[in-house]
């Protein structure tokens, strides 16, 4: 089976995308995300903190507003 060079990539730690920005995640709960045709781990993802979690869902609700307008 022929994989695409940029599946076989590790991408290495994910930043979660919140406002617009990349940022850093403070967690230091990773998950591992996994090439489902290799069975390799390509990513480790965060798992967003409580605080994460609430910014993040402030700044969809801001963006929603000035979207719905």
């Amino acid at each position: 089976m022929a994989i695409l060079e940029e599946v076989k990539k590790q991408y290495g730690r994910l930043k979660l995308f919140m406002n617009g920005q990349w940022v850093e995640s403070r967690s230091n709960t990773f998950f591992e995300d996994t090439n489902p045709a290799t069975g390799d781990v390509i990513a480790e993802a965060p798992v967003a903190t409580e605080s994460e979690v609430d910014a993040a869902i402030d700044a969809a609700c801001k963006a929603f507003k000035k979207w719905g307008d």
